[in-house]
């Protein structure tokens, strides 16, 4: 009996809780002079909740912006206000120009549940994210990731390798060829090409994580106070995978790095990694909060990194495999250019413009993170006559920028051309708000890249890529789908991976 009163206590509480928010917008909405940037019909209570699109929510948004003829649209969910920027000149004014207001990130209650609030693509603008990303950015500006090149160049290596031994698992492979790099870069960790306990966790608890962000895909998010309801009340399904999360999520920030610890204080000999040279940097000095950052700053570098990296390998290949005669071309620059008897390498890539088009053009057709991680306003803000009330979680719709036909002719297309200049020399666009804005911009966006055209380079340069056949003969559908998400990736399909020739395979079992 007392169990019961508790819990319609806290139902009512949640009920009360719902209406003062509602009150709240309601009246800050009065109180505005200026109209709210629009959105879809708003219902009592939930306000937009019901029309949070639950697949490719980015698509939605874009079309709502040609819907309202706005570059921004905003929606109400459960009191909380928020906003999707559409067009890269909204993006410009308000992530970039006006980035001191949107650096801030809103509280996610999933992301705290999950155990992910180390994460430094999570952590509010403050003291806090400013020692994490400062010692993200000296580990991997531009000019510092020259050091991390031949990790780089053994990445490709070993993915060449990979397909070769394994062609049909290549949706596999494309991931742990990200994975392997950043464990390497992290924590000096080699990753098993199978079974691998250490890959195996962050996978699943970065999907997790992904699934359950973005908003309408868990109430928790627009309703913290629900989170005092037991995992076993109707609609809390959400809290067992975020509890599951979390204990992944403790093994992986804590495994490697005790790892690399205890071979600094044996002999010295941990293999070389941002975690062994930023703990040999601090040797001697006995601070907890510096060897925080540190764990988490290292432990964002592997779980941003390995699951945007891998995406947008795999991304390549969907567009490779539905692009026959983008391949013949990338292919003929790399054996006029590079020759036959080597991959490519990093040193290549400026005489290669033709292959970095189609790293571009794969980036932009299908966006690792279409919708960005979440801003939040820090006050009150007008753009083009719309009111933007502090608090407001806002969104740039990175996938509508980069499909927006004004800039991109025929977006949905595949055409590396559009990046290319009359005299085959790559032009000026170099998509920079793929990898977020203002002061929140990726801080690993230079390793990345990087690694991301070094796979495509290499793989192009010693296999042919199409779609597989059925017992017929027949090739099999590829079709452009993608999994929704933070981040994105195309849905499981099959295609035929082989050396292009005998002096290709010849390279490929000569690598050591």
């Amino acid at each position: 009996m007392q169990l019961e009163v508790s819990y319609r206590l806290l139902l009512a509480t949640f009920l009360f809780g719902t209406l003062c928010a509602a009150f709240i917008v309601s009246k800050r909405r009065r109180s505005s002079v200026l109209p709210w940037p629009p959105g879809p019909p708003s219902l009592p209570l939930v306000g937009n909740w019901m029309s949070l699109p639950s697949q490719t929510p980015w698509k939605t948004y874009a079309k709502w912006s040609r819907d309202y003829n706005s570059d921004v649209v905003s929606i109400n969910a459960f009191g909380k206000v928020i906003v999707v920027i559409n067009t890269a000149k909204a993006a410009q004014a308000l992530l970039e120009q006006r980035s001191a207001i949107y650096s801030d990130r809103p509280f996610l209650t999933i992301v705290t549940l999950s155990g992910w609030d180390w994460f430094l693509g999570f952590i509010p603008y403050s003291d806090k994210w400013r020692v994490r990303r400062r010692i993200f950015q000296s580990a991997l500006r531009e000019q510092a990731c020259e050091e991390y090149r031949p990790m780089q160049h053994t990445m490709a290596e070993n993915m060449v390798k990979w397909l070769y031994e394994d062609p049909k698992d290549f949706q596999r492979y494309t991931n742990l060829t990200a994975s392997w790099l950043t464990l390497s870069l992290a924590w000096g960790y080699d990753a098993k090409p199978r079974g691998d306990t250490v890959v195996k966790l962050m996978e699943d608890a970065a999907q997790i994580v992904i699934d359950l962000t973005l908003p309408g895909t868990s109430v928790l998010n627009e309703i913290p106070l629900l989170r005092q309801l037991p995992g076993w009340f109707p609609g809390m399904g959400y809290k067992a995978r975020a509890n599951e999360c979390r204990n992944m999520t403790e093994r992986i920030l804590h495994g490697p790095m005790k790892s690399v610890k205890q071979s600094l204080k044996a002999d010295g000999t941990a293999r070389e990694s941002m975690a062994s040279k930023l703990l040999r940097a601090d040797e001697g000095v006995v601070d907890l909060d510096a060897e925080m950052a540190i764990r988490d700053t290292v432990g964002s570098v592997y779980s941003a990194g390995a699951e945007t990296t891998g995406s947008a390998i795999h991304f390549a290949f969907l567009a490779l495999v539905l692009n026959p005669h983008v391949q013949r071309r990338a292919q003929e620059e790399i054996d006029r250019v590079v020759g036959r008897d080597r991959l490519p390498t990093l040193n290549d890539r400026s005489i290669l413009p033709y292959v970095g088009a189609v790293l571009r053009e794969s980036m932009r057709w299908n966006n690792v993170t279409p919708m960005g991680i979440p801003h939040k306003a820090s006050e009150d803000d007008v753009y083009e006559g719309h009111f933007i009330p502090k608090g407001a979680i806002v969104f740039g719709n990175i996938w509508a920028i980069m499909h927006d036909p004004a800039k991109y002719p025929d977006p949905t297309s595949f055409r590396p051309e559009r990046f290319l200049q009359e005299d085959g020399t790559l032009n000026d666009d170099d998509i920079p708000m793929i990898f977020g804005f203002g002061r929140r911009v990726c801080p690993g966006k230079f390793i990345a890249d990087s690694s991301v055209w070094l796979a495509v380079a290499s793989l192009l340069a010693v296999y042919n890529l199409s779609p597989a056949q059925d017992e017929h003969g027949h090739d099999i559908p590829v079709k452009e789908a993608v999994v929704d998400g933070l981040t994105s990736r195309p849905l499981p399909f099959e295609c035929s991976i082989k050396p292009r020739d005998s002096i290709a395979e010849a390279l490929i079992k000569g690598l050591a």
